[in-house]
């Protein structure tokens, strides 16, 4: 009974908890977008928004940490050629 009595005190903080994560991730995910305009999107495109002068972004890998950093730092160090 004190075990349902707890996790009944305990749920509307854990609904608390988790609407301040989604706020937080939503706020990141702005910041981001902000970054990405202010400091790429004039030259590079991602999700339809930004630059023609640089390579299309969106599909990049960016979630691989060393290959985003790479590509940041050596931005010619990598180009992919297309032949048709």
């Amino acid at each position: 009974m004190k075990k349902i009595l707890i996790i009944l005190l305990l749920l509307p903080l854990l609904a608390t908890a988790q609407n301040t994560f989604k706020a937080n991730i939503i706020d990141e995910k702005t910041k981001g977008e902000i970054v990405f305009q202010k400091s790429c999107g004039s030259c590079h495109k991602m999700y339809g928004n930004g630059g023609n002068i640089g390579p299309e972004l969106t599909g990049s890998n960016r979630a691989n940490l060393d290959y985003f950093l790479f590509n940041v730092l050596n931005p010619s160090g990598e180009i992919k050629t297309t032949i048709n």
